[in-house]
């Protein structure tokens, strides 16, 4: 029964595998054609790295939520830089800019606060619709109680 459950957990994780072995082979083949992009994007990328190795729950939800919204924060300075060439000084120069950084983290910040909170929200939403379904049921059986008499709750 446990070797089963080992098998199970070694096919699970080489599932997704593949895709992510490309994905980085690509990202490194672009990082070598133009350092300049392979350094901004692993400077911005770095909340994504650090939480994808660290979240170790089924779905990696933290992680696909996180590395999501980074990527796309990247992508905006990676288009930046873009247009004044991709360089190595440009990609230096977008670098040194606080701002750039904080575009960057800022989307991995609002990705990882989706994650905290909205799982919540829809926990307090689901709970109030529950309450107000009680309420009307109630109501309903009150109504019945009132037309067929109390011998019918019994």
């Amino acid at each position: 029964m446990a070797e089963k459950k080992a098998d199970k957990k070694k096919q699970d994780r080489k599932k997704g595998g593949g895709k992510l072995k490309i994905l980085l082979l690509a990202a490194l083949g672009a990082g070598l054609v133009f350092p300049g992009f392979g350094l901004v994007v692993a400077a911005g990328l770095t909340p994504a790295l650090v939480i994808g190795l660290t979240d170790r729950s089924a779905g990696k939800c933290l992680a696909v939520c996180v590395g999501s919204l980074n990527a796309a924060g990247v992508l905006q300075v990676v288009l930046m830089m873009a247009q004044g060439g991709v360089t190595l000084e440009n990609a230096l120069r977008v670098l040194q800019r606080p701002e750039m950084f904080l575009v960057m983290w800022g989307a991995a910040a609002i990705g990882l606060g989706l994650y905290s909170f909205v799982p919540q929200l829809v926990a307090h939403g689901m709970a109030a619709m529950a309450e107000m379904r009680i309420k009307k049921l109630k109501a309903n059986q009150k109504e019945i109680r009132r037309l067929w008499g109390e011998e019918v709750s019994q």
